[in-house]
């Protein structure tokens, strides 16, 4: 498709529609005043000078690359006008679908109203905006920051309000992974015939993951109580009464314990260990049913020195205890 010869250089005129002879084009990296370089030549090795000075006929020759302020002075320096958050077009491709049946490099920016479909790489310099959707069938490399993270990022635009943002991962044709992020925030993760790995620093080391057979992790599993492979445990000086936070917990007591009720809940287990030569009380708290596992004896027990005790909850107010040297 043909398209219109672009003007070969920049030209500007005066209010009454005459060239600016000898008006001065300022540039500034976009939003500050700090001077931005141009060029009088696309492959960038021959800096204008800032201002540039138009020519006898209003013109100059400027290539620019980036986002820029732009001030258009006369030539006494009187601002004419000033133009901020202008960004380079060069190299950009603005179309409704394109299609390219090798590799694509991309010296700016490509926006695309339809869909983009690529049989080979992409290299782009700039921003990437498809919203028709973009297939690429090999290495994607965007080399250019694109937001204000000051890092090139691909970004995937819905302007629905109960839309989806999804990144699809072809290998050979099939469709092996996909990442989906709703509009409440929600990010799904999809392996098809494989595993969900997560990689924290280099790709091995620490690894978690769900797959057909279960979570798997590969190094310690904590949670609010501790490593749950283990029984955390904490010492418990003198008389003492369990709270919440005791439940899956081994306490290693030197006093008395009193079972609360309403403190625990179902399913809960607390194991007491008596860490003294003498004997220790276990109290039934008022409200709570303190069974002895086996038998059926209820209310306060006695645990021998350095006895063991496992306490568990069949409700908040009704708990077993067994172990050795219980009685």
């Amino acid at each position: 498709m043909a398209v219109l010869l672009p003007e070969g250089k920049q030209s500007f005129t005066t209010s009454a529609g005459l060239p600016l002879v000898g008006g001065r084009v300022s540039t500034f990296d976009a939003g500050t005043s700090t001077p931005r370089q141009t060029w009088s030549d696309a492959n960038q090795t021959a800096p204008n000078a800032n201002p540039v000075i138009l020519d006898g006929r209003g013109e100059a020759s400027i290539f620019w690359n980036g986002a820029y302020k732009v001030v258009l002075a006369d030539a006494a320096g009187v601002t004419i006008w000033t133009q901020d958050n202008v960004s380079s077009t060069s190299g950009a491709i603005i179309a409704t679908t394109i299609t390219a049946s090798g590799a694509a490099a991309l010296a700016g920016t490509l926006a695309v109203t339809g869909a983009v479909t690529f049989a080979g790489a992409v290299t782009a310099a700039g921003l990437v905006t498809a919203n028709g959707g973009a297939t690429v069938a090999t290495n994607t490399t965007i080399t250019s920051a694109t937001t204000t993270l000051g890092a090139p990022m691909l970004t995937l635009a819905n302007s629905a309000a109960s839309g989806f943002a999804v990144i699809d991962m072809m290998i050979a044709g099939v469709l092996r992974g996909r990442v989906r992020a709703d509009a409440s925030g929600n990010l799904v993760s999809v392996a098809n015939g494989g595993q969900h790995l997560w990689y924290i620093g280099n790709e091995g080391p620490n690894v978690m993951g769900v797959s057909t057979s279960g979570f798997i992790v590969n190094g310690t599993v904590t949670d609010a109580t501790g490593n749950v492979r283990g029984i955390p445990s904490a010492d418990r000086i003198g008389a003492y009464t369990l709270v919440a936070s005791d439940r899956f917990r081994r306490l290693r007591a030197t006093g008395a314990v009193t079972v609360p009720n309403a403190v625990s809940a179902v399913d809960d287990i607390v194991q007491i260990y008596n860490n003294s030569a003498v004997a220790i009380s276990i109290i039934q708290g008022a409200g709570l049913t303190l069974r002895q596992s086996g038998t059926v004896n209820t209310g306060n027990r006695t645990l021998a020195a350095y006895g063991t005790a496992v306490v568990t909850f069949d409700s908040a107010s009704v708990a077993i205890a067994s172990g050795a040297g219980l009685t």
